[in-house]
Order: structure tokens, then C-alpha cells, then sequence
């Protein structure tokens, strides 16, 4: 962590930074992909994002289904019955209960108390609603820490492979030169080796680079559904300073993995009361309209009401195992809601360190990029007079080359770990429309 005369933490920074990658895409024109771009490419690809979208209308659903059970229900019953006929001479029984009955008629049922219970489930679906959406938010910020991670491995690589490119050109200018002094006798044949011996390591590490480049593709392609030969364009400057590590803690409350814990012990403690309300009385009214009824005393009925009232006495335990269950899955809910918070902490901790950490190893890269260029100029410019050797013109031409490929590999790398820390307490780009109907 920073301090005293290290890059201290400008807040206020990392918001213009991100706030360039996002609105840098309406801008790249023919320059290639943005980060905001492939990003929304990838909303409308993912097939987590799609299931969690679906993970929210089915939980819409069942919303919907406990507000039903408050609804009465009309259901037309048609039916028909047979039995032994009585003595015909027995007129009385006849007309009371004919041999063969037809019956048509419309039953309405209206719950009117169920121990409150049916309220509890409406108030726990709509809980759990709430955390089925802070999860579609929570698989979108995963996926962009994901596809941050892609996209700059792309970029890495493909300036990896462009300075590896350059270094070897400049090496293949100096093997030209060397082979003249040679001729001339002014080169050693050892010194021509060394610099052939160069260019061969450096052609096994481009096609190294050319590999992860195609790895890196794919990856990107897959997270986005672009084509893998997509040309990108990275708008996002190189950022000099963070915010604070207790601006990152205080976003944490906020954050859609802990606000669905939260959600989900809320939904919990709902259905601890729900398994209580079993215990209360139940009321419900029930009538039948008759369309059709057989022969007999009640032929001219045309409808009848009733209201039934049940009283639960003993169902051998059951009720009573069921809210202790329910008060134990409460108590998980509690100790996950702990552990979240607790590993949400520790886990932007960890990458507040790693941060800081990758821009403290930048500033120090920039030193030694300043220090290695200043090296290779003087060790040329002592050959040219005579008082250095060929090489140790090499060896300090390999340092600057490597020291700015290090330098170029750490400042992608402090752009992933900004990205990605912002994204951890919700910064980073919202669809601008519903992807998902």
C-alpha cells in the first residue's frame, strides 16, 4: 500500500477512467472494438446471464402463483353415477336417491384464513425476486471482470508480439552490421554469434506471443460472440492513481452478491413464519351452482354455501419439525450472509494490494526504462570511440528491449486490476437497454 512520497491515491481518478472506456466506443470509429462495445456484445452472448434472466421470471411466476391462492376458484364439474336400483315399490327411495344420476354444476372455493400464512409467502416470493435479480446483476459483473481480462490479454500479447517484432528488426540491423565489421576485421565471429544466437531466442518467443494471441482470441470470442479477428481499440488511458481502500469497503453493503444474501435470509425468515401459520385455524367458503341434478327430493335445489372451519389438533409432529427446519435454514442463511460480507471484504483487499502493488512495480519499470535506454546510448555512443565492445553494445540493447517489454506487459496489467477492483463494487458499464425479453 502506498505511503509518504509513493504514488498516493487521487480519488475522483478512476471514475473519469472508467468513464472514458465507457463512452470511448461511440468514438473508436474504424479503430477497432471498444472494451463497452464487446462488452454488450458479450450481455447478448452468455448463455450464465441468459439462465440467470430466466432464474428472475421464473421467480416472477411463482409470485404470481401465491397471490392466486388468495383468488377464488370456479372450476364446472359434470358427473354421473350408478348404483343398485331399489325395490320399485319403494317410491320414497327412488325419489331420494335414483339408481342412475346425472349432476352439472359450477363450485367456487374462496380461502378466507389460512393463519396468515398465505401473506408470508406472497412477501417471501416477492423477497426472493429481489435476489434473483441481484444475481442477473451479479453474473453481469462477473462477466465483465472476465471479459476485461480477455480483452486485455489480447492487447498484451498483440504489444508483445509488435515489440518483439521491433526488437528483432533492430537486432537483424545490427547482425548486418556486425557481419561488415567482420569482414573488415573490426568484429569478432563470436561477437556475429551472439547476436544470431539473439535473434533465435527472440523468433521462439514471437511465435510464443503469436500463440497466446490465438489463445486470447478465442477466449475473447467465446465470452463475446465476436469474430475472432475482431480489431480492438483501447481508449483507457493509464491511470496514476487509485482511490482510497476504505472508499472500496464502504461499497460493499451495496453490493448484488450481499444484497441477495441479505434477500435470501429475509426470504428465510419468511418461511420460518409460514410453517408457524400451519398451526392456526383455516377458514374457507364453498358453494356450488347447479346446472343439472338427477331426479329426486333435491332436483329443485339450485345452490348451496357452506363455510368450513379446520382446526389443526396433531399431525404427529410434522408441523413443529417443519418450523424447526425452517428456523435452522434461517440460521444458514445468517452464517452465509456473514461469510459473504466477510470474504467480499477480504477478497478487494486482496486486490487493492495487488493493485497498488502493480503500480508501484510500473513507476519502478519507468526508472529502469529511463535507466536501461541511457545505458544503451552510451554503451553505443563508447563504440563509436572505440572503448566499448560489440557485446556489451548487445547486452544493453537486450535490457532496454526487455525492461520496455516488462514495462508494456505491467501497464496492461494495472489496467485489468483498476478494472476489475472497480467492477467488484459495481462500477462498470450497464446495459443501456433490456438485452433480455
Amino acid at each position: 500500500m502506498a505511503s509518504g512520497k509513493s504514488r498516493t491515491p487521487n480519488p475522483g481518478l478512476v471514475s473519469c477512467i472508467l468513464l472514458a472506456t465507457v463512452s470511448g466506443g461511440n468514438a473508436q470509429g474504424a479503430s477497432g472494438k471498444s472494451l463497452e462495445e464487446v462488452y454488450f456484445a458479450a450481455l447478448e452472448q452468455s448463455e450464465t446471464l441468459a439462465t440467470q434472466v430466466e432464474l428472475v421470471h421464473q421467480a416472477e411466476e411463482r409470485l404470481r402463483q401465491s397471490q392466486a391462492a388468495l383468488l377464488p376458484t370456479v372450476n364446472g364439474v359434470i358427473s354421473y353415477s350408478a348404483q343398485e336400483d331399489v325395490n320399485s315399490a319403494n317410491s320414497i327411495a327412488r325419489s331420494i336417491s335414483p339408481g342412475n344420476q346425472w349432476t352439472g354444476k359450477l363450485t367456487l372455493s374462496q380461502p378466507l384464513f389460512r393463519g396468515l400464512r398465505e401473506f408470508a409467502t406472497i412477501r417471501q416470493r416477492k423477497t426472493l425476486i429481489g435476489a434473483q435479480e441481484s444475481g442477473r446483476e451479479r453474473a453481469e459483473q462477473l462477466l465483465f471482470m472476465d471479459l476485461v481480462q480477455s480483452f486485455y490479454n489480447v492487447m498484451l500479447h498483440e504489444a508483445d508480439h509488435q515489440n518483439l517484432k521491433r526488437q528483432i528488426s533492430i537486432n537483424e540491423s545490427r547482425l548486418e552490421e556486425l557481419k561488415a565489421l567482420h569482414k573488415l576485421g573490426r568484429a569478432r565471429e563470436a561477437e556475429v554469434l551472439a547476436v544470431e544466437a539473439l535473434l533465435a531466442n527472440l523468433s521462439s518467443q514471437i511465435e510464443t506471443a503469436f500463440g497466446q494471441i490465438q489463445v486470447a482470441r478465442e477466449s475473447l470470442a467465446f465470452l463475446s460472440g465476436m469474430d475472432r479477428q475482431i480489431v480492438l481499440s483501447d481508449e483507457l488511458p493509464a491511470p496514476g492513481a487509485v482511490k482510497q481502500l476504505q472508499e472500496y469497503l464502504a461499497s460493499i453493503a451495496a453490493l448484488p452478491e450481499i444484497r441477495a444474501a441479505q434477500l435470501e435470509l429475509e426470504a428465510a425468515e419468511q418461511g420460518v413464519s409460514i410453517s408457524r401459520g400451519i398451526h392456526l385455524p383455516s377458514l374457507d367458503l364453498l358453494g356450488n351452482y347447479y346446472i343439472s341434478r338427477p331426479d329426486g327430493a333435491l332436483k329443485d335445489i339450485g345452490w348451496d354455501a357452506s363455510l368450513n372451519l379446520t382446526i389443526p389438533i396433531f399431525a404427529g409432529g410434522a408441523v413443529q419439525s417443519q418450523v424447526r427446519a425452517t428456523t435452522s435454514e434461517r440460521r444458514v442463511r445468517e452464517l452465509s450472509l456473514n461469510r459473504a460480507r466477510r470474504q467480499t471484504e477480504q477478497e478487494i483487499r486482496s486486490q487493492y494490494a495487488v493493485l497498488m502493488s502493480q503500480l508501484q512495480n510500473v513507476s519502478k519499470l519507468e526508472v529502469a526504462e529511463q535507466i536501461s535506454q541511457r545505458s544503451y546510448s552510451l554503451q553505443k555512443r563508447d563504440f563509436s570511440q572505440g572503448r566499448a565492445t560489440n557485446l556489451e553494445v548487445l547486452q544493453a540493447s537486450d535490457a532496454y528491449e526487455q525492461t520496455r517489454r516488462t514495462l508494456s506487459r505491467a501497464r496492461y496489467n494495472v489496467k485489468v486490476e483498476l478494472l476489475k477492483l472497480e467492477a467488484s463494487v459495481g462500477h462498470f458499464p450497464r446495459q443501456k437497454k433490456q438485452v433480455f425479453q
